[in-house]
């Protein structure tokens, strides 16, 4: 399969499906840290911008700000509109209000690039129980990719203004780009060894997350010619690729923090299949290369989208064996494939045709969303038949009105516990999972005059 785009690869489409592959699956339940595909598409879209930004400063001289916003935001945002008022509406139709409050709430993060830290703030660690219960967990990547798009351009047009009348274009660029990297890969790994406090982001932190983005980038800075046709240095560079990879996924299953120096695995993994991939062909470039893997690469951010949101719905709706899961994620291909045929893929070759977007994408790409979001609020539900003047809503019992029990010895590793008054002895105590944590505000606020406390096994 062939393009005429620019500097299309049809090996790191390859790789994308990797990516998203890995996500689907750890999100179905199969026991590999396949959330690391989020730390492989960060590592592409660092290679593939940066890329995109040199062919158009070798090509015109110089470098267009808006219009490179406007395209990402072409790219990016009606896809995800679509999502969020798709999931806005099946959560007022069939989840509790707590849920419709979560969704909500992630649906308007997302739509104003800052999904990242909503999610920090309501449903807590990527890791934590309650983030199976938040149908948009997956939009965090999505906004710091945004955040990314945002800054990292503006970086380079100040260092080009301050620095191209005395260096090289290309050095101008590696120095900002190395410097940006270093800075956040001392934070990360300052954090990771308990020097820096931990920020209250922590797995969705963007300023920990840029070198990810900058190992990408430094790669699309290297000129072709020295890695071109050195074919046993490619295929050195793939079974590197393979190993690291795979030791990724293996022990990087129940980690302690992250993103951590481990994520030097999946990060460095991804940039030696791409070296891979400029070499020459290699066995990693021909599987990848082939056409079921750039077919599922150029949907990989449609699978991305929709799979999640399927499966935290179905887990709410008490769904839970890994192969019922994943049937769902199969069946959300379904909206994934419509997003890419009649939303992305139009909306793309629109933007490449015309070279500007009209007021009316962005006017309808963030205001359907935002009032569904808005609307997801304030209206009662249409399924559930649960409504009730609860003064405990879940978002603040998992964020402000409840803390680890202080009157409970719990001995037992990785167990959070939760009380509804400090202070008292709990009377009423409830053991389960996330389910029943979902069902604990309600308890509490039946029983509001009785110390109750929930214990996550």
């Amino acid at each position: 399969m062939t393009s005429n785009r620019a500097g299309y690869r049809p090996d790191i489409q390859g790789l994308r499906a990797v990516a998203v592959g890995l996500v689907v699956l750890f999100h179905v339940g199969v026991p590999i840290a396949g959330y690391i595909g989020v730390d492989v598409f960060f590592a592409i879209s660092g290679f593939v911008i940066t890329a995109l930004i040199l062919r158009e400063l070798d090509s015109a001289g110089t470098f267009r700000i808006r219009r490179f916003w406007a395209r990402r935001f072409v790219r990016l945002m009606p896809a995800l509109a679509l999502l969020v008022v798709v999931t806005s509406v099946v959560s007022w139709l069939v989840l509790l209000p707590q849920q419709r409050e979560l969704t909500a709430a992630t649906g308007i993060g997302s739509m104003l690039f800052v999904a990242n830290v909503v999610i920090a703030r309501t449903t807590g660690n990527y890791f934590d129980p309650p983030a199976e219960s938040n149908p948009l967990l997956n939009t965090w990547s999505l906004s710091v990719e945004e955040q990314f798009y945002i800054g990292f351009p503006l970086l380079l047009v100040l260092a080009l203004w301050l620095l191209r009348t005395r260096v090289s274009l290309r050095v101008t660029l590696a120095a900002t780009i190395a410097a940006i990297s270093l800075g956040s890969f001392a934070v990360m790994l300052l954090a990771d060894l308990g020097v820096l406090t931990q920020t209250w982001l922590n797995f969705y932190d963007p300023i920990q997350r840029a070198w990810e983005f900058g190992a990408g980038a430094l790669l699309a800075l290297v000129p072709s010619k020295i890695i071109s046709g050195r074919r046993l240095f490619g295929a050195m560079a793939a079974v590197t690729a393979v190993v690291l990879l795979a030791a990724a996924l293996v022990t990087l299953r129940s980690p302690a923090a992250y993103p951590s120096v481990a994520t030097l695995l999946p990060v460095g993994s991804t940039v030696l299949f791409i070296v891979a991939g400029m070499s020459g062909t290699n066995f990693a470039t021909r599987l990848l290369a082939t056409r079921p893997m750039i077919a599922v690469g150029d949907m990989s951010y449609s699978i991305y989208l929709w799979h999640w949101p399927a499966i935290s719905i179905a887990i709410l709706l008490g769904v839970e064996s890994t192969a019922l899961l994943g049937l769902v994620a199969a069946l959300s291909l379904i909206p994934a494939w419509a997003s890419y045929r009649f939303v992305e893929s139009p909306l793309r070759r629109r933007m490449s045709n015309a070279g500007r977007v009209s007021w009316r994408v962005p006017a309808t790409t963030l205001g359907a969303p935002l009032l569904a979001g808005s609307a997801l609020l304030v209206l009662p539900g249409a399924a559930t038949g649960l409504e009730g003047d609860t003064e405990l809503g879940y978002l603040d019992f998992i964020t402000a009105n409840s803390t680890e029990c202080e009157r409970l010895s719990i001995s037992v590793p990785g167990t959070r516990c939760r009380q509804s008054q400090l202070g008292r002895d709990p009377q009423v105590i409830v053991v389960g999972d996330s389910h029943g944590e979902h069902l604990f505000p309600g308890l509490i606020d039946e029983l509001a005059s009785v110390p109750s406390a929930y214990v996550y096994l």
